[in-house]
């Protein structure tokens, strides 16, 4: 078995003896070193070896055998160097070094002052020094991200760097895990990373030489030697009290041509394997830059399983999550990479709710409200990409995305002195599958030409299924009081969109043009009721030409100015419709310095309403609301208008970090609903237009280091405010909702000793009506106290703290104690035992209180949350 083990390993690995060795150090132009070079050795453009230049620009690389081969060094912000080198079949070692000219065309001024304790700065590059940003007491990426200066990995997975979402994160070269930023992070151990950088234009796999077709913002992870061509991983296996268990794995082979990523889990904390953002970014694959034609989407219902919502309340979940990467390179020509991911996840809820009806104040109900659910989806991903010179690329995706969920409620409702027992069931089952291809070349040495072509399906089934003890919806029924609906949509796109690009010497103009056709069909029937079946088929045919337009007024101010004219032609009911339309867009980024930037932007957007919102019978949602024949036109678009500004600043000298944004819209017309409560005590609803709906964002986060204390102080603060138009008993109704969320705390910064971070989160919802001038609040005070320590040489890891958590609404309020007690101890390279709490002191059960609104009514909720756990466990890492 041993023997098999090793034969095994030697076989995924590849591992071989090397005989001929390289090595040297890469400088600029200024004799200063250049830290995180790439360095690659081929022969006949076949990849043999590649590495990274270290921090002091030391590189080494191993090959099998002698020979012809072509060096090649690059590095974000310097010209390529590519030489030839002949490597004697008698000279085991040679000393080989390289300077490297700073690229000036993607270089600008540079006026920065920094601490090289700290990060090093360039115009487009920041290089994060660990040693002194990190203490040792680090388990992932994701705790080595929480550390430097401007990097946040929020909860939903997104991660930005000095207010910029990076597109993408790269381990060892190679986003292994696509938009699964958070999942990677955490899955990547702290002693594999060699060193951080992030890339404010990174050129990736096919970026045509002397464009910038493929550059993005990325945060470049980069591996240690002794992590790549082997099998490298760690197995968390952890259990405690009332059956809560987790269990985890990591397996990564990296570095050569074959990388390989496993993320396996499984636990009935209540841990979420996947967000929400990463789901719609997984499941969205069509590339942006491929397709000018997004702001002619159809507005669909928010797809997105609530499964994924981080603030959904459930008093019990386990999960099962599985993920593979597999990314081949074989050459500097051809790479193919396939991520696999599969989620399963059972939950339950438990509530009581209280429910006030805005147009009549006397209909009050209390409902007890238990739902077991289950929800699966899988999504498999395969892009290729081939460039057969820099001159051309041509790239493949497919991704195939199938999902199933289904909700089982059972509901008490007491609605005056009437009592009702219901039970619905929600299933919901379907598939997306999306396929692009690309070629893009360069037609002469300004000007590109791409050629991009889609193919998009996607259905879903939503079920309903309903029972009662009493007839309910006011609907005639037998004797067992119970329908079944049945609703179905499918829809299809597939086009095309050619696009030139051609430079100048400070300005870019591009021009596009398109062809989408899409079919987007409904159906909805009730077995037991034909008056409830519809059937709206919309054909749609897309048609636009446009202009993009960079240029610069200065060095520092540059705009872009991108026009579109479309024709929209499309088809419901047998009925011809059509729009010509005009679409501006611009923005402006000032410079100001490398460490400060303004940005402004505007845009004129349309959204057309799917076919679901036309319909011609009416709908059931569940089992007291109906949504009744449409009043919106067939032929009707909502336009809408949006501004967004932001400001971003840093010191590189201390870290310090501060960006403020802003986001407004304004939507003449846009989908709006009627409403009103019937004498059953049903509501009815109906879509129709709703005018002037107004949405602002604003927001401030800023991070400053006081090195002499060796703590930050933080202040994150953001405010939304939403006025729109609706219909509430046929009156004219004004809605608005502003919530305002503040987190205000520090954090030191020690090397030695203990640390801490305090601090509080504030949270506050307001929603006002005109009819009946309704109010109602809400709001989440959350102080907190976490203190951080090692011993025994940093062997054991300590960590103790938590959060008074109050949750308030207009009737009541509730209170939690949250404490997370956390003990690592590290035996030695393999081995670690760790005992870690959530929650301790509600083991067993905990409850919290919230306010949800709607357009007729308002609900004051308690509801059962996780329950806490303490679980014992253990650690290996396989070497």
């Amino acid at each position: 078995m041993r023997i098999s083990l090793i034969i095994f390993l030697l076989l995924c690995c590849g591992i071989a003896s090397a005989q001929y060795k390289i090595k040297g150090t890469i400088t600029n132009t200024n004799t200063e070193v250049v830290s995180f070079a790439t360095v690659q050795a081929s022969i006949n453009n076949k990849l043999l070896s590649y590495t990274i230049t270290d921090a002091n620009g030391y590189y080494s690389l191993e090959l099998k055998k002698p020979g012809l081969y072509t060096i090649k060094i690059t590095h974000i912000g310097y010209l390529p160097v590519e030489e030839p080198l002949t490597i004697l079949e008698n000279n085991a070692q040679t000393v080989k070094n390289y300077t490297l000219t700073e690229d000036t065309e993607s270089l600008g001024e540079v006026i920065l002052k920094f601490d090289p304790k700290v990060m090093r700065v360039n115009t487009d590059t920041i290089t994060y020094n660990l040693q002194k940003l990190t203490d040792g007491t680090e388990n992932s990426l994701a705790d080595v991200l929480d550390k430097l200066p401007g990097v946040k990995l929020n909860p939903s997975g997104q991660i930005t760097v000095n207010g910029k979402v990076i597109k993408k994160l790269l381990i060892d070269g190679e986003e292994l895990f696509k938009k699964q930023h958070r999942t990677t992070a955490e899955s990547i151990t702290s002693e594999m990373i060699e060193g951080v950088r992030y890339l404010d234009k990174f050129k990736d796999f096919g970026n045509i030489r002397g464009f910038d077709n493929k550059q993005m913002r990325a945060l470049d992870i980069s591996i240690k030697d002794k992590f790549k061509n082997r099998i490298t991983g760690d197995v968390k296996v952890q259990g405690g009290y009332a059956n809560k268990a987790f269990g985890h794995t990591n397996l990564y082979r990296l570095g050569g041509r074959l990388k390989i990523g496993f993320i396996g889990d499984w636990n009935n904390l209540g841990k979420q394997s996947i967000t929400s953002y990463e789901y719609e970014q997984l499941t969205n694959t069509t590339d942006k830059e491929d397709f000018n034609s997004s702001s002619l989407t159809i507005q669909q219902d928010n797809e997105t399983p609530k499964f994924f919502d981080p603030t959904i309340d459930v008093s019990r979940r386990e999960n099962t999550f599985g993920a593979a990467s597999f990314i081949y390179k074989p050459t500097e020509n051809f790479k193919v990479s396939l991520l696999n991911l599969s989620s399963n996840t059972v939950q339950k809820q438990r509530f009581l709710i209280q429910r006030n009806f805005f147009e009549d104040e006397a209909i009050f109900q209390e409902e007890n409200r238990a739902i077991d659910s289950d929800f699966f989806l899988n999504t498999s991903i395969v892009e290729m990409g081939y460039q057969p010179s820099d001159r051309s690329f041509f790239s493949y995706t497919i991704n195939y995305s199938p999902k199933n969920a289904n909700d089982q409620q059972s509901i008490n409702n007491r609605t005056g002195d009437t009592d009702t027992e219901f039970f619905q069931k929600y299933k919901n089952s379907g598939y997306k599958l999306d396929q692009q291809l690309s070629f893009v070349t360069k037609i002469s040495n300004k000007t590109l030409l791409k050629w991009s072509g889609l193919a998009e399906m996607q259905e879903l089934d939503n079920d309903i299924d309903i029972k009662s003890s009493q007839p309910f919806l006011g609907l005639d029924f037998n004797n067992d009081f119970a329908l079944t609906q049945q609703q179905d949509q499918d829809t299809k796109r597939f086009g095309y969109e050619l696009q030139t690009s051609t430079k100048f010497e400070y300005t870019k103009l591009g021009f596009y043009q398109g062809v989408l056709f899409s079919k987007d069909d409904f159906a909805n029937n009730v077995i037991e009721d034909n008056n409830f079946n519809t059937i709206v088929d919309t054909d749609r045919t897309d048609s636009y030409i446009g202009l993009m337009y960079r240029g610069r007024i200065s060095r520092r101010l540059k705009y872009k100015a991108d026009v579109a004219y479309r024709y929209l032609f499309f088809k419901r009911f047998d009925e011809v419709f059509d729009e010509y339309l005009f679409l501006p867009k611009l923005s402006i980024d000032y410079t100001i310095n490398a460490a400060k930037r303004l940005d402004l932007g505007y845009s004129y957007d349309v959204k057309l309403p799917a076919s679901k919102f036309i319909n011609d019978s009416p709908i059931v949602n569940n089992y007291f609301t109906l949504s009744s024949a449409s009043a919106i036109q067939q032929d009707q678009i909502f336009p809408s208008h949006t501004l967004t500004a932001s400001f971003s600043s840093f010191k590189a000298s201390t870290g310090a970090n501060f960006f403020v944004f802003g986001n407004y819209s304004y939507f003449p017309e846009f989908l709006s609903s009627s409403s009103f409560l019937d004498m059953q005590n049903v509501i009815n609803r109906q879509n129709i237009i709703g005018n002037d709906r107004h949405r602002t964002i604003l927001g401030v986060n800023t991070d400053n280091r006081f090195r002499k204390l060796k703590l930050n102080l933080f202040i994150n603060t953001s405010w939304l405010f939403n006025q729109e138009e609706n219909q509430i008993s046929l009156q004219d109704n004004i809605a608005k909702t502003s919530r305002f969320k503040q987190k205000i705390g520090v954090y030191s910064r020690f090397r030695k000793g203990i640390n801490y971070s305090a601090g509080v989160e504030y949270e506050i919802t307001k929603y006002t009506t005109t009819v009946n001038e309704i109010e109602t609040k809400s709001s989440a005070t959350k102080p907190y106290l976490y203190f951080t320590g090692t011993l025994f040489n940093k062997k054991l890891l300590w960590s103790f703290g938590g959060e008074y958590a109050i949750y308030k609404t207009d009737r009541t309020q509730t209170e939690i104690l949250d404490i997370k007690p956390s003990i690592t101890y590290t035996l030695n390279d393999n081995w670690k035992f760790i005992i870690e709490g959530n929650n301790v002191l509600n083991v067993d059960t905990s409850e919290i209180t919230e306010n949800i609104n709607t357009v007729n009514y308002t609900e004051s909720r308690i509801s059962n949350t996780l329950e806490g756990y303490l679980v014992f466990g253990a650690y290996y890492r396989l070497k």
